[in-house]
C-alpha cells in the first residue's frame, strides 16, 4: 500500500513537470518569422536593397527591440556590413561573416580609424552581441545571417533604428578570414515603418493566420466572461516579444522594447512597467487561465498593450489583430 502512494505522488510530480515544461516551451509564430540558418528564403525578411550593381544584397527585419539582417554577396571569401559610419569606416559597428567547410564564422566588431582597423567589440572593453549567426556557401555566393537586439547597451554597438533611414558601409573579401576588401560600398536604407502584421484568430478552432499564411494553434481561442483568451504567444512572438512562464508563480512575463506586463494566472490585474492595473475595469471576471495545459490570456488587453487593433466579427467569430494600430 505505501509503495502504491508513493508510485501515485511520483506519477503526480512527473505530470506538474510535463505540463510546466509544455507551458514555457515557445509555441507558434516566432517574431517576424526569420529563421536563421544561413539561407534567405524568398519573403522571410520585410526589407531588401541591392547593392554593387548586384554583388550584394542586404536583408533585414526590424521587429519590436530586435533586428534580423540576412547578407547574400557574389564571393567565396569573406562579407561585411557597418552600421551607423562616422567618416569612411570610423566608428563603424561592424559585423563580419564568411563559411569554411561548412561552418560560419560571424564576428561583432568596431571600427576605430577612417579606413580601419577593426577589432572584436570584446578586445575594447565591449560585449559579442551577436546573438545568432548562420551561413552557407553555394555557386559562388556567400550568404551569412544574423540576429540582434537593435539596441544592445554596448558602447561599440550602434542603435539600429525602428524606422527612417541608417546610413551602412558594404565589402566583400576573397578569403575565409578578416583580410583586405575586394569591393566595397556605401548606402542609406530605409528601415521602414513597422512592417504591417495582421493575426486572424476563430473562435473554437485552433486555424490561424499570420499575414494569410495559415498558423495552428495548440489550444483553440475560447470566450469566457464576453471575452476572448487564447495562447498569448501567438499574439506576442509575432510582435516581437518575447514571453516567459514561471510555474512556482504561475506567471507571464511579456517582454518588448520598453514594456513589461506581468499576469498572474487567475489574477484580475497585471503590473505594467511597475505599476498595477486591472485588466478588465468593468468585469474583475476577465482573468488568465490554464486550459488544455495552456496558458490563455486575454487577447484585447495583451493586444492593445502591444500597440495593436483588435476587432471582431460576431458573424464569423474571427478575431483580427493588427500591428501597428492604425
Amino acid at each position: 500500500m505505501v509503495q502504491r502512494v508513493r508510485i501515485a505522488g511520483i506519477v503526480r510530480c512527473c505530470l506538474v513537470v510535463v505540463v510546466a515544461v509544455l507551458l514555457m516551451l515557445p509555441a507558434g509564430v516566432q517574431a517576424a518569422q526569420v529563421a536563421v540558418d544561413g539561407v534567405v528564403k524568398a519573403g522571410e525578411y520585410d526589407h531588401s536593397t541591392v547593392l554593387g550593381d548586384g554583388l550584394y544584397t542586404l536583408s533585414w527585419t526590424v521587429t519590436g527591440d530586435m533586428a534580423w539582417f540576412g547578407i547574400q554577396a557574389a564571393t567565396k571569401g569573406w562579407v561585411a556590413l557597418g552600421i551607423d559610419p562616422e567618416i569612411a569606416m570610423n566608428g563603424a559597428d561592424m559585423v563580419f561573416g564568411w563559411v569554411s567547410a561548412g561552418k560560419a564564422t560571424v564576428l561583432d566588431q568596431y571600427s576605430t580609424g577612417v579606413f580601419g582597423p577593426h577589432p572584436d567589440d570584446t578586445s575594447l572593453g565591449g560585449t559579442m552581441d551577436i546573438l545568432s549567426g548562420a551561413g552557407s556557401e553555394q555557386s559562388g555566393t556567400t550568404t551569412i545571417e544574423f540576429s540582434r537586439k537593435r539596441v544592445t547597451g554596448d558602447t561599440h554597438d550602434k542603435a539600429v533604428p525602428a524606422s527612417g533611414n541608417m546610413k551602412i558601409i558594404w565589402a566583400i573579401g576573397n578569403a575565409d578570414s578578416v583580410s583586405p576588401h575586394a569591393r566595397k560600398g556605401s548606402a542609406t536604407i530605409d528601415v521602414g515603418a513597422p512592417a504591417l502584421i495582421v493575426l486572424t484568430f476563430t473562435i473554437g478552432s485552433t486555424n490561424g493566420t499570420r499575414n494569410d499564411v495559415p498558423v495552428t494553434l495548440d489550444a483553440a481561442p475560447i470566450i469566457q466572461n464576453g471575452r476572448t483568451l487564447l495562447p498569448v504567444r501567438y499574439v506576442a512572438e509575432p510582435l516581437g516579444a518575447t514571453v516567459t512562464w514561471t510555474a512556482g508563480t504561475r506567471t507571464v512575463t511579456i517582454q518588448r522594447s520598453d514594456l513589461t506586463l506581468v499576469l498572474v494566472v487567475g489574477r484580475a490585474t497585471v503590473v505594467v512597467n511597475g505599476g498595477s492595473i486591472p485588466i478588465d475595469p468593468a468585469d474583475v471576471r476577465v482573468v488568465p487561465i490554464i486550459l488544455q495545459g495552456r496558458t490563455m490570456l486575454p487577447a484585447r488587453f495583451v493586444a492593445e498593450q502591444l500597440g495593436c487593433a483588435v476587432s471582431y466579427d460576431p458573424t464569423t467569430r474571427v478575431v483580427t489583430i493588427t500591428y501597428p494600430k492604425p
